[in-house]
Formats: C-alpha cells, sequence, structure tokens
C-alpha cells in the first residue's frame, strides 16, 4: 500500500469514528429529554449498514444505562400525585401507562422511582416508628402498582414472539434490572431513615408475599456488587443485607423443601 493510499484509509477511517461520536454525544443529550423514543430509533442508524437492531445497537454502545432525567419527568408528575392522595393507586398506573413513553417504563430508573414512592406512601412520618411485626397494611393497595411497574410495558409480550431469542434474553434481562432497582429504591428508603431494625425485612417480606418480587431476585440484589440503579449509586448495601440475612436465609430454606418434596 503506498504512503497517499494508507493516509487516505487512515483519514476515512478517523472521519467515520468521529462521526460516530457525534452521534453518541447527540443520543447522551436527547436521552436526558422527553423524546427518549425518537432518541433510541436514531440509534438505530448506527449500525443500520450491519443489520443491528434498535435495542442491540443501544446495547452495544452503552447507551442502556444512561439515565432517562429529562424523560422522566411525567413519571415524576403522576407519582406526585400518588404521594400527595390526589391520585388513586390505580389511576396512577392508568396515568403512567398511558403517558410514560415505553422506553422509560422499561427502565430500571422507572421501577426504582414507583418503589420509592410507594415506599413513601405506606410508610409516611418517621419510618423508625413503623410497626415491623406486622404487614404494612397501607402497601397492599400499592401492589398492582408495583407489579406492573416490575413487569415492566405490556408491549413487551408481543415484541418477544415477534424478535426471537435475542429480544427475549434482552426483555428477561430488562426485567431482572428493573427487579433489582426496585429492591435497591428500598434500600435506598431504608437508609434514609438510618436502617431501623427490621424494616427492610419487613419491606421485602411484603413485596415478596404480594408477589411483587420473589426470592431469585432478591438473591440477584444480595449478590449484585454494582449497588447502582442506572448510574448512581445507592448506599447503604451492607446495612441492608445484614438487616435482610435471616430472612433471605428463610427464603432459601423453604425453596430447597419445596425442591426436595418434588
Amino acid at each position: 500500500m503506498t504512503r497517499s493510499v494508507h493516509r487516505g484509509v487512515v483519514l476515512g477511517t478517523r472521519a467515520k469514528l468521529s462521526g460516530r461520536h457525534d452521534h453518541l454525544i447527540e443520543l447522551r443529550e436527547r436521552l436526558a429529554r422527553p423524546d427518549v423514543e425518537g432518541a433510541r430509533a436514531r440509534s438505530g442508524e448506527l449500525d443500520r449498514e450491519d443489520g443491528v437492531d434498535v435495542a442491540a445497537a443501544m446495547e452495544k454502545h452503552g447507551l442502556n444505562a444512561i439515565p432517562l432525567t429529562g424523560a422522566m419527568a411525567s413519571t415524576a408528575e403522576a407519582l406526585e400525585a400518588l404521594v400527595n392522595g390526589a391520585a388513586s393507586p390505580s389511576e396512577v398506573q392508568a396515568t403512567l401507562e398511558r403517558s410514560v413513553p415505553v422506553a422509560v417504563r422499561r427502565s430500571e430508573e422507572y421501577a426504582a422511582a414507583v418503589v420509592g414512592a410507594a415506599l413513601r406512601v405506606a410508610i409516611p412520618g418517621d419510618p423508625a416508628a413503623a410497626d415491623v411485626a406486622s404487614p404494612i397494611a397501607a402497601l397492599e393497595p400499592l401492589a398492582a402498582l408495583l407489579r406492573s411497574a416490575v413487569a415492566g410495558p405490556s408491549e413487551d409480550v408481543g415484541e418477544d414472539k415477534e424478535g426471537g431469542e435475542d429480544s427475549e434474553r434482552r426483555t428477561r434481562e430488562a426485567r431482572d434490572a428493573r427487579e433489582r432497582a426496585a429492591l435497591f429504591a428500598a434500600q435506598r428508603f431504608a437508609d434514609a431513615a438510618g436502617h431501623p431494625k427490621g424494616l427492610l425485612t419487613r419491606v421485602f417480606r411484603d413485596l415478596y408475599n404480594g408477589d411483587v418480587l420473589d426470592e431469585p431476585a432478591m438473591q440477584r440484589w444480595r449478590e449484585d456488587e454494582g449497588n447502582r440503579v442506572g448510574l448512581e449509586e445507592v448506599a447503604g448495601k451492607a446495612k441492608a443485607v445484614f438487616d435482610v440475612a435471616e430472612y433471605l436465609h428463610e427464603l432459601e430454606a423453604a425453596g430447597e423443601e419445596d425442591a426436595q418434596e418434588e
């Protein structure tokens, strides 16, 4: 290869990388605004020549963990109505499903926001004064809203059937992330309250009994060393694990007994 040709190849490669870098910067800026769907669609242009779909392109370029700050505005507005008592849990759930983009409802930040708001509603005032010996009655009416936030958009079911194994894998991984985020939101709530003894165990019990989260999800939370929701680190993991250790052991032992009986 002659020197001039080599130089042309290098310059062409640099130009291509520079252009892709500019696309990524644009995507990061747009994901911080409400038009999340448009930004994610734009990501497909990065890999159109390779036939890679949008979700895979987002994952490939490290864009799945970008905070959805601007796009969470409609979520925050609906949850504020819940916390202030201006809307019932079922009304808030309907509003979220109607007004919040699917891409946002798939995110772990969304699940964490819903769980955090629900806990503020169910345990008002001083969490240290909460009766942790019995179920939190105010959390029960919120169970359907919590299940919906953790399960993710109903639209994903149809996409799974059409998208094959890759689509199913991404949907499963997204759900796992939302489940961990829900538990990190509970951890954040307990940490902000100073980790009152038994509070987090009570919340975990009620989430489990309300079919919001199962034992494997709690074990994944315990084993997660990242301790993050999106890019935000959540404090208090060591104290949280200590608080719920006995309950998680109880669930694990019960699971082993069920397996033996089968």
